[in-house]
């Protein structure tokens, strides 16, 4: 009777194909490409007749082949290449940022090289989002902090247009304001980026008639923008060319809901694709300066820079300290006390009082930074701390502070500050920086775990391919169940990576109903009955009656699948598992025990995380990651349960 068990080789091949992480195999020696998987055939735009055969220069994929020839350099070095960052291209062109591993695979008929490339060209756009977000409300913290710490806010706008240029990396900034008649208009300031021609000389006293629907334009519509001014047509595209504009956006400005000029951006040198958040960005800069200029028509009327300074802040939501260092006096505004949950003036503006509230692991590095400020080695002073606030809670801070006085031998009198929440940008550096620690020991996983089964693969089949006629059937036999075995385990460890994946990028949906607990118990036990049959172990299953739960199918399906199996590779042969669920109030509870090896308490306290450095083999020496339990406490906690050990 024909054996109907699967060929392990088709299932080494179903492993292979269905990663989602493109691999190659090529001879050690000459680089010649023996092995692709389906992932770098579909990333790179190739046949397998295109690829086989060939070597990867042959290929042309490197952007720069100096990279991977200095890859190479460290794995003869150290024997492998773990996470090297290079930049690859696709048949198309598409550029693809990858982290490349290479490690070696030694067989009887020779040494092979596999090598992975993932491609995380989408987490480092996740990656420069973050850190394009932060630098933003970096730069709108900075704008305010430059035309809040003056009486004349005009005294600083020359560095606040410098700095919005120099972030955004437009060709020119500038503000116009019109005269008093309304009729002309003048260019007051003006910063331009290296190699563009200044015009502020040229732009005075321009009458709006010789510039027929500009002003209509940006009142009526909010703004004036154009990737290309070629489109506006007329006497406005012949305007901006001569001025060697090729594409502009300019915002209105209103004084006590007036219109009083524009705040403009040019692009010289290319029609700028100019991206949402830019224009987002550019119009609340626009909207700092206006509302600065606002203050400042304030501030002429009513002749006190208290008020203007107030009105300022709690536009920003920013808080004010002013610090005299001679008699260690301090002012705090009204912000400055809300944004930590008092009421103004609800304990006394002290230094020492503050020293309190500063979470004690930030204070020594707050102190050396004021202490460079303070001596004149820093031109400002700039920290991010925490802070208790009343309700006990920790938020982080951005403190921006500068010595606006001094004495005649230069030591500090009197300095001024603000305080901006950025609790939120904060929480999103962290999550980004959790994600990529996730991403880290996850490639560790992968590199660690799924090399061994392959590993074991490959040379058993170059045994059965060259020399299959030559060798016994039971010795055959053999080699096959070994084959069987190891594409079982990579496949599983890969079925549980694409499933981790899915849910890391939310793919996987939660999708709640009634389900029989029980039911799917007595599945998975069916299920897991030939695995412990071939250890002699006892699974026993002890249910409620009508043991139904308010959860997603797929999900719960998986964790008690997953628990069983977990059970029965850490068991020893001979031993039991018990496996019961009950009722208990509002939820099902579903207990697995077993009379297995137990868990050191090193493992016991990693082992809901992704940690190559806490592997552990079954009693039949089978491998585990880990990460089937990550996933058990994913799904639970989605489908809002809880799982403990």
């Amino acid at each position: 009777m024909r054996n109907s068990s699967p060929d392990p080789a088709q299932i080494f091949l179903k492993v292979f194909e269905n990663t989602h992480i493109p691999m190659v195999v090529s001879s050690f020696d000459t680089g010649i490409i023996h092995y692709v998987n389906q992932v770098f055939l579909e990333m790179f735009g190739f046949t397998s007749s295109e690829v086989i055969g060939k070597t990867i220069k042959d290929l042309e994929i490197y952007v720069d082949y100096s990279e991977r020839v200095k890859a190479m350099d460290i794995f003869r070095k150290y024997g492998k290449v773990v996470d090297f960052e290079i930049l690859l291209k696709s048949r198309s062109g598409e550029l693809l940022e990858c982290l490349f591993t290479v490690d070696s695979i030694d067989t009887e008929s020779g040494s092979y090289i596999l090598t992975a490339a993932t491609n995380v060209s989408s987490l480092k756009r996740i990656e420069a989002g973050y850190k394009n977000l932060f630098s933003q409300q970096k730069l709108i913290a900075d704008i305010t902090q430059l035309l809040n710490r003056t009486l004349d806010p005009r005294r600083e706008l020359n560095n606040v247009l410098r700095t919005i240029g120099e972030v955004t990396n437009v060709s020119r900034v500038y503000i116009f304001e019109d005269h008093p008649c309304g009729v002309t208009t003048s260019n007051t300031y003006e910063w331009v980026n290296k190699g563009i021609e200044p015009v502020i000389e040229y732009q005075q006293n321009i009458e709006y008639s010789m510039v027929p629907g500009f002003r209509e334009k940006i009142t009526e519509e909010g703004r004036l923008f154009s990737k290309d001014i070629e489109e506006l047509g007329g006497v406005l595209a012949e305007y901006f060319r001569i001025q060697n504009i090729k594409s502009i956006l300019v915002y209105p400005m209103y004084i006590n809901n007036k219109y009083c000029g524009f705040i403009g951006f040019d692009e010289c040198t290319l029609k700028r694709e100019w991206r949402d958040e830019e224009l987002d960005l550019l119009k609340a800069v626009s909207n700092i300066i206006a509302n600065a200029f606002e203050k400042m028509a304030a501030l002429e009327k009513i002749q006190t820079s208290e008020v203007r300074l107030k009105s300022a802040l709690e536009s920003a939501n920013e808080g004010l300290w002013e610090w005299d260092t001679v008699t260690n006096e301090t002012y705090f505004s009204d912000i400055w006390y809300t944004m930590l949950g008092y009421k103004p003036n609800e304990f006394p503006a002290k230094l020492s009082f503050w020293e309190k509230l500063v979470h004690p692991d930030d204070m020594e590095r707050i102190n050396e930074l004021l202490a460079r400020h303070l001596s004149g080695e820093s031109e400002k002073y700039e920290a991010i701390y925490r802070v208790k606030t009343k309700s006990g809670k920790w938020i982080w801070i951005l403190d921006h502070g500068k010595v606006v006085e001094r004495d005649a031998s230069g030591a500090p009198l009197k300095a001024i500050g603000t305080h901006i929440d950025v609790t939120s940008q904060k929480e999103t550096e962290e999550k980004l920086k959790e994600l990529i620690n996730t991403r880290n020991k996850l490639f560790s996983v992968i590199s660690h775990d799924l090399r061994g089964p392959i590993g074991n693969i490959l040379p058993v089949l170059d045994l059965l391919t060259e020399e299959g006629e030559s060798i016994d059937r039971e010795t055959q036999n053999a080699l096959m169940s070994g084959l069987k075995e190891s594409a079982g385990n990579a496949y599983k460890l890969l079925e549980n990576l694409l499933m981790w994946s899915r849910s890391q990028t939310g793919v996987i949906k939660i999708e709640k109903e009634n389900i029989d607990i029980g039911k799917l118990i007595n599945e998975n036990v069916r299920l897991a009955e030939s695995q412990a049959a071939s250890k002699e172990i006892k699974i026993s299953a002890t249910l409620g009656h009508n043991i139904f739960a308010y959860a997603d199918m797929n999900s719960a399906d998986l964790v008690i699948r997953n628990l069983i199996s977990n059970s029965v590779k850490f068991t020893r042969p001979g031993g039991n598992i018990y496996v019961e669920a009950q009722k208990s109030d509002s939820y099902i509870i579903v207990s697995i025990r077993d009379t297995g090896i137990g868990m050191s308490p090193e493992i016991l306290a990693g082992l809901f995380t992704i940690n190559p450095l806490h592997h552990a083999t079954g009693t039949a020496n089978e491998p585990g990651s880990g990460l089937g339990l990550v996933l058990c406490r994913e799904f639970i906690e989605k489908n809002g349960g809880t799982i403990k050990v």
